[in-house]
């Protein structure tokens, strides 16, 4: 498959991206600064959308009891969202572009984002990097899009089969690295015991106040729902059409392939923080999500990029592409 795929943006020599203007890539970029109150208010939107979805399985379950099972639903569809929406700003931390400070970085991190999955970013950023670096290769940390879009995959990720063998094969590719393990494997240990701590925290405060509903809708939130938005959005930013279900991409390359999305009213959100713009982003991983717009803009004036981008289409119309192919 690599071999006939077409060039991607990542494979660009930036230094031979220049616009209509003569500005070079490399001139241009040193223009570019991160937004920092921008992403502070994103990353603040994520938490008040978090509370209010919790907040309106509460309001609607006292409105409408009868219909708490389909309130139930909906609440772990909302939770399970934005939880995944929050968890785009790891990445960020990964790449130093939540806080100009690197050591706050990492401490905010840890303490608003990271916790609610277990895991410590300092791990985690050794992991990404590897996605960075073997993208595509059986060797990729980040391997949702391995797998074929499916029923099968559809319930794997929904009943944590698939977080399960991700977590797994993460630690063995941690454990593996001598240094990694002396310095983040007890980090991350500790990170999973204080994850752990802070859902049966949230879940015992729901108990204590007789909020039963909202309970359950935050254990299927978390548990189901954001592990498979996420696959999924790694599976739709990776995966080739032309990939099949027949083939073990564990041992045989899928080969490099990145998009970018359509905004609207869900590619925002679950393309958030850039990943929507997710071919920019392997093209230049150290670019704050802030400026990829203005990075977009500009290669749109660069024959050689234009060459090299896919049209961008949603979501939701890639998804049909690819299912069960």
């Amino acid at each position: 498959m690599a071999a006939d795929r077409a060039p991607q943006l990542e494979d660009i020599a930036k230094s031979s991206l220049v616009d209509a203007d003569g500005l070079s890539y490399a001139g241009f970029r040193s223009t570019l600064r991160p937004a920092w109150p921008v992403v502070a208010r994103d990353f603040v939107f994520g938490y008040l959308m978090l509370a209010a979805s919790a907040a309106l399985v509460v309001a609607s379950v006292e409105s409408f009891a009868s219909l708490r099972v389909l309130w139930v639903a909906i609440g772990s569809l909302l939770i399970g969202f934005w939880m995944a929406y929050l968890q785009l700003f790891l990445h960020e931390a990964a790449h130093f572009n939540v806080f100009p400070e690197r050591r706050w970085n990492d401490l905010l991190a840890n303490v608003l984002i990271a916790v609610w999955v277990g895991t410590d970013i300092r791990e985690y950023r050794r992991i990404h990097w590897d996605h960075h670096r073997f993208l595509g290769q059986p060797d990729d940390t980040e391997r949702s899009y391995f797998s074929a879009l499916n029923w099968r995959f559809v319930l794997e990720s929904l009943f944590f089969v698939s977080a399960v063998r991700v977590i797994a094969q993460r630690r063995a590719k941690v454990q593996d690295k001598a240094a990694a393990a002396r310095t983040a494997g007890a980090g991350g240990a500790q990170m999973l015991v204080i994850g752990a701590a802070a859902h049966l925290l949230v879940l015992g405060i729901c108990v204590w106040q007789r909020q039963f509903e909202l309970a359950l809708a935050w254990f299927a939130g978390n548990l189901m729902v954001y592990p498979l938005f996420g696959a999924l959005r790694q599976l739709l930013e990776h995966r080739d059409v032309a990939a099949s279900a027949g083939v073990d991409y564990s041992v045989q390359p899928h080969g490099k392939l990145t998009r970018s999305f359509k905004a609207g009213p869900f590619g925002s959100f679950f393309g958030g923080a850039g990943f929507r713009w997710h071919d920019i982003h392997h093209f230049d991983p150290e670019l704050s999500y802030t400026d990829l717009a203005r990075v977009d803009a500009f290669l749109q004036g660069c024959d050689a990029a234009k060459a090299a981008r896919s049209a961008r289409r949603s979501y939701a119309r890639v998804a049909l592409e690819l299912w069960r192919r």
